[in-house]
């Protein structure tokens, strides 16, 4: 998949098929549409292409509605590029490219400079000014202009189509069998392995303090699995995490993710990490000392390892 970060100046015809949208956490119906853009070109003899930002328009036009995203940049390339994309445009979103309108986002861009020969658009998809364009419009364009306009219909997941905002409802309330169901796969974080304050070691179950970068589920205590991204064909390794506060050592901590590694622990400061929240275990409790905090861990570890073996007879 060739990568461009700009939209080239002078195009040229290449039979593209184009699809363009943010696709945060590129759920199940993103997925479907790209598929459809990868038949569409097969079809055609032609190059399937998808247009997407590199961060959320509303980050920048509105940052108070901004939602929290599903996953990272570096998460979303690597999502587009397993769809069998030929090229993909990763343009910064500009207050020039918001301002732009919708005509002449056809015009300039998908017209004038892609010459794009066919285009799949979601059932809800808007574009240009204000969210101004609509599908009457790509539909009046590609009369005019002589490229064919497929629109996606909503893909169903458990009586309501699939959408990047129940994606994050899901995981925000815990209920992450759901989260898979809607993207196809465990929802799974990224974060990099930051020094903490080595409590867990003192009590004999060392911690990875992880600065995680997406959002994040309900605070508790989590059965998950994570894996260094420095060797991401190597095994998926079972933890068990403290995420919140830690309320046993005291009012006013700040919420961390902490990850304590059953079995092989690794040398993990620095490394950045990706993680899987697979089973909520219990909410967060003070205890009255560590003595009884370190047997509930250890009651927490025993309960998730039952589990893991449930999970593969």
């Amino acid at each position: 998949m060739r990568i461009f970060k700009a939209i080239p100046q002078r195009g040229r015809a290449q039979r593209l098929v184009l699809t363009i949208g943010v696709f945060d956490g590129v759920h199940r119906g993103h997925q479907a549409i790209l598929r459809q853009v990868v038949r569409r070109a097969r079809a055609i003899h032609g190059l399937a292409a998808a247009i997407t930002f590199d961060r959320h328009p509303l980050q920048l036009v509105a940052p108070e509605l901004a939602p929290p995203l599903l996953c990272t940049l570096e998460q979303k390339r690597e999502l587009l590029l397993q769809a069998g994309l030929d090229q993909l445009y990763l343009l910064p979103f500009s207050r020039a490219m918001a301002a732009m309108p919708a005509g002449r986002f056809i015009q300039d861009l998908l017209v004038g400079r892609l010459k794009v020969a066919e285009l799949v658009a979601g059932y809800d998809f808007a574009f240009g000014r204000q969210g101004l364009g609509s599908l009457g419009l790509l539909r009046q364009a590609a009369r005019e202009h002589g490229f064919k306009l497929h629109v996606a219909r909503p893909l169903q997941v458990q009586g309501a189509p699939v959408s990047s905002t129940r994606v994050r409802e899901a995981v925000l309330s815990g209920d992450m069998p759901s989260a898979e169901r809607l993207l196809g796969r465990p929802y799974a974080l990224r974060g990099r392995v930051v020094h903490g304050e080595a409590r867990g070691r003192l009590l004999g179950y060392p911690t990875a303090n992880l600065q995680a970068e997406g959002l994040l589920p309900r605070d508790g205590v989590w059965g998950g699995e994570a894996r260094l991204l420095s060797s991401r064909k190597g095994p998926w390794m079972p933890f068990i995490a403290d995420l919140g506060v830690r309320p046993t050592f005291g009012p006013g901590s700040e919420r961390r993710l902490e990850l304590h590694l059953l079995g092989s622990r690794p040398q993990l400061y620095g490394k950045a990490m990706e993680v899987r929240f697979l089973r909520w275990l219990r909410g967060e409790k003070r205890f009255a000392d560590v003595q009884l905090l370190v047997a509930q861990v250890r009651r927490d570890e025993l309960q998730y390892l039952a589990w893991i073996r449930e999970q593969n007879r």
